[in-house]
């Protein structure tokens, strides 16, 4: 005799292979007996493909197979393709249902390393002459190489230098490159060395004053002024300047100009 499974109207299933069910339906006196194939279909072989590397900031595309359609977790994401741009290292993983209407899911990590871009500061004001040091601020990571560009003003130090120093007789940007060469990482900062001109005093007087008389003379070119005689005394620290000799002497005037000291 049959196995009785279930006195039940309802009855859940679940063989393992196809079994033939057998039901009989009793009123009273009056029975009615049917059956039922049911054949298990197998789950579909989904895959969510190899496990990614990216540099933050940085998207890529997830595709999986095994499937007629797909979810992605994360984020709701339909489709057997998916482009993502995780901030922080994140698995995501894949329900795939095929044709038969049976589903399965699969995983992959997508690793976000982090490059630590150095902070340059606000650049730097020098006079033609002058040099600074590029100091890059932040916790260097395993790895990292930098390098600078333009090759350009560089003193001593190289290109590759963490912090060169540089003396350019014009105006510069730099453009700081720090590449990680365990995973490929790159990102670039700049910082501005602006570059004053010294500047050139003038001078306005008609270059003779009589004996004991004095002469009014007017400096040029500069915002601040320092008048000296012949001994390298200062006499003045104005823009102007009164002088009256005895004999045939030689004065000079030193101007300043956006902090700049000239000749």
């Amino acid at each position: 005799a049959p196995t009785i499974l279930s006195n039940a109207a309802v009855f859940n299933v679940a063989p393992a292979a196809a079994t033939v069910y057998e039901v009989t339906i009793a009123c009273g006196p009056c029975q009615s007996t049917n059956t039922v194939t049911v054949t298990p279909q197998p789950l579909p072989n989904v895959s969510a493909g190899n496990n990614v590397t990216i540099c933050n900031g940085f998207s890529t595309n997830l595709t999986a197979t095994g499937g007629v359609s797909y979810v992605w977790q994360p984020g709701t994401l339909p489709g057997s393709t998916v482009n993502v741009t995780p901030s922080a290292t994140t698995v995501y993983t894949v329900t795939g249902t095929d044709a038969n209407g049976c589903s399965n899911t699969s995983t992959v990590t997508v690793t976000v390393f982090d490059l630590t871009v150095p902070n340059l500061g606000n650049g730097d004001t020098l006079c033609v002459g002058e040099s600074v040091i590029l100091n890059p601020t932040g916790t260097a990571q395993p790895g990292e190489t930098y390098t600078w560009s333009p090759n350009f003003g560089f003193t001593t130090s190289t290109i590759n230098d963490v912090s060169p120093e540089v003396n350019p007789a014009v105006t510069v940007t730099y453009t700081l490159t720090v590449l990680n060469t365990l995973n490929n990482c790159s990102a670039t900062t700049t910082v501005k060395v602006t570059i004053n001109p010294l500047p050139v005093a003038g001078v306005i007087g008609d270059g003779s004053v009589c004996a004991n008389e004095v002469a009014p003379y007017f400096a040029t070119g500069g915002d601040s002024y320092q008048w000296f005689n012949a001994a390298n005394q200062l006499i003045s620290s104005s823009s102007v300047a009164f002088i009256s000799a005895t004999a045939t002497s030689t004065y000079s005037v030193v101007a300043t100009k956006n902090g700049c000291v000239g000749p």
